[in-house]
C-alpha cells in the first residue's frame, strides 16, 4: 500500500526507531499502521486533520448566521439559495480569532439575506466551497519549502524540485490549488501517488511555482507516532498490553493499544457536541 493522508510520515517513524532510510523491509507494514492509526484518530475525534476541497450544502438559516457541520479552513465561494455568489465583503467567518471556522455570518451592514431556491425550498440550498479540515493555526499550516524546477503537465506523476531536503514519503504537498501526496523520492525527482488529491483538480504548473508542505497539528502527529510505535513493537511481543489484530480487512485497534498520553491528546481534539 501507499500512505494516504497519514498524520505522521514513514520517514518520521523510521527516524524515531533509528531505522535506516535504505532498510525498506517493514515499510509497507509501517505505512499500514500509520494509515490505520490516522483513520482511528478521525473516528475518535469526528474530524480530519488533513486538508481537502469540497462544496458542502446547508439549509437556509433563520437568522444571519450559518452554522457549519465540518471544520472550515478557508472559504472560496459562498453561493446563496438563488445561485447568486455572495461577495466576501458581505460576510465574516466565525470566529474571527479562531481556526478552523465554525460558521458564516452575513454582516449587519450588508443588504444580503439568505435566499430560498427557485422552487421556494430552504433545504440544502446554501453552498459553501472551500478548504476543509482541522488545523488550530491555519496561518502556519502550509510551509513554503521548495519550488518546481521543470514545468508540470496535468498528467505528470514525477516532479523535479529545486530541493528535496525537507520532503518525506507520505507528505501532503500543495502546488497552487492542487494537492498531491509523495510516493517516492529519488535525487530531486519526487513521484506522487496520483494527481489532484483530496478533491483538488490536476493542473499544469509553471517552473518556479512554490511547493507547500502540510504541517499536521503537532499533538496529532505525536499521538500518531506514539500509537504506531506501540503497535509496531506489539508484533515482536514487546508491547504485552496491546491487543491489535491484523485481519484481512486491515488493522483492528482497541483502547488497550492506545498509550494514555496519546489518548489524552486525541480527546482534546474531539469535535464539540459529538460523542
Amino acid at each position: 500500500m501507499t500512505l494516504h493522508n497519514g498524520y505522521c510520515s514513514l520517514t518520521e517513524f523510521k527516524n524515531l526507531q533509528s531505522i535506516s532510510s535504505t532498510d525498506a523491509v517493514d515499510d509497507a507494514f509501517i505505512e499500514q499502521l500509520i494509515e490505520s492509526v490516522s483513520r482511528y484518530v478521525d473516528k475518535k475525534t469526528h474530524r480530519v486533520f488533513y486538508p481537502y476541497i469540497d462544496t458542502r450544502s446547508f439549509d437556509m438559516p433563520c437568522g444571519r448566521r450559518l452554522y457549519l457541520d465540518a471544520d472550515l479552513l478557508e472559504l472560496t465561494t459562498l453561493t446563496n439559495g438563488d445561485d447568486s455568489v455572495i461577495a466576501a465583503t458581505d460576510y465574516i467567518l466565525l470566529s474571527k480569532n479562531i481556526s478552523p471556522k465554525w460558521g458564516i455570518k452575513l454582516l449587519d451592514s450588508s443588504d444580503e439575506i439568505w435566499e430560498t431556491n427557485d422552487d421556494g425550498s430552504t433545504e440544502q440550498v446554501i453552498d459553501v466551497l472551500g478548504w476543509w479540515g482541522y488545523h488550530n493555526e491555519y496561518d502556519h499550516a502550509w510551509l513554503a519549502d521548495t519550488t518546481i524546477n521543470e514545468a508540470l503537465s496535468a498528467s505528470d506523476l514525477t516532479i523535479t524540485m529545486t530541493s528535496v531536503s525537507n520532503l518525506q514519503i507520505g507528505q501532503i504537498l500543495k502546488i497552487e490549488n492542487e494537492i498531491v501526496i509523495v510516493r517516492s523520492i529519488s535525487s530531486t525527482n519526487v513521484t506522487m501517488i496520483r494527481r489532484g488529491e483530496n478533491g483538488t483538480t490536476a493542473a499544469t504548473h509553471d517552473t518556479g511555482k512554490t511547493v507547500y508542505i502540510w504541517q499536521v497539528v503537532p499533538d496529532i502527529r505525536n499521538a500518531c507516532l506514539d500509537i504506531v510505535n506501540n503497535l509496531y513493537h506489539r508484533r515482536s511481543g514487546q508491547n504485552v498490553n496491546g491487543v491489535a489484530q491484523i485481519t484481512a480487512t486491515g488493522i483492528v485497534i482497541t483502547p488497550q493499544d492506545i498509550p494514555s498520553i496519546a489518548a489524552d491528546m486525541i480527546k482534546n481534539y474531539t469535535r464539540a457536541g459529538i460523542g
